[in-house]
């Protein structure tokens, strides 16, 4: 099995899952000749998504962080090749995603399963990570912890989208500019390697910029 097959295809139902049209790992053909491979494809509203995934080893060094990026710069690469052919292989794409419409937006990204990239571009393509898509495709609410007296209360902040699931206007615009960007504007995202007895555990922290 294609290493990243079972996230890929399980972000995949989870746009279907929020009304849109979605295929995973569509082989592009020309004739007799497989000219590019999308990860993800999804449609709506005239809306085309195009998503090209890394899957990777979580980094804790600047060695390992430079290799993903590197595995980044690849999908980046694919993604130029899937654009410039799209014209050839785009009425067999929309006929697997079973509507006829008139594409208004094309929105390439890369998603990976590491957070610390989210928010980026490589080189000018937005990167998000898988769990990041799944929030916005399940309704963008965060959860609001607030610290009372007598007890820690956990609640839904509010959405981030208008309604119970995104349009494809909103959810361009939030692959395109993550809510991370808002939240944490001067943070640099890292992973601290914290050692339980014969477990390693990776948290996520925000280191600030001064």
């Amino acid at each position: 099995m294609k290493k990243g097959t079972i996230p890929v295809r399980r972000c995949t139902e989870q746009f279907r899952s929020a009304n849109f049209s979605a295929v995973a790992d569509f082989r592009a053909d020309v004739g007799e000749r497989t000219i590019t491979d999308i990860d993800i494809a999804a449609l709506k509203v005239g809306h085309l998504f195009l998503g090209q995934a890394k899957v990777v080893i979580e980094p804790d060094s600047l060695y390992d962080r430079w290799k993903v990026l590197g595995k980044l710069h690849e999908a980046a690469r694919q993604l130029d090749r899937t654009l410039e052919a799209l014209p050839r292989f785009r009425d067999a794409l929309l006929g697997r995603l079973g509507n006829e419409v008139k594409l208004e937006v094309i929105v390439p990204f890369i998603v990976t399963n590491s957070w610390q990239f989210t928010g980026i571009t490589v080189p000018s393509y937005p990167v998000v990570d898988f769990s990041y898509l799944a929030f916005l495709l399940s309704g963008a609410t965060p959860t609001a912890i607030t610290a009372r007296k007598e007890a820690i209360v956990i609640g839904n902040a509010n959405s981030y989208i208008r309604g119970r699931q995104p349009t494809a206007e909103e959810m361009a615009q939030l692959i395109r500019r993550p809510i991370y960007e808002d939240s944490f504007p001067e943070g640099v995202r890292r992973l601290k390697l914290v050692k339980i007895g014969p477990y390693k555990i990776h948290l996520p922290f925000f280191e600030m910029e001064v």
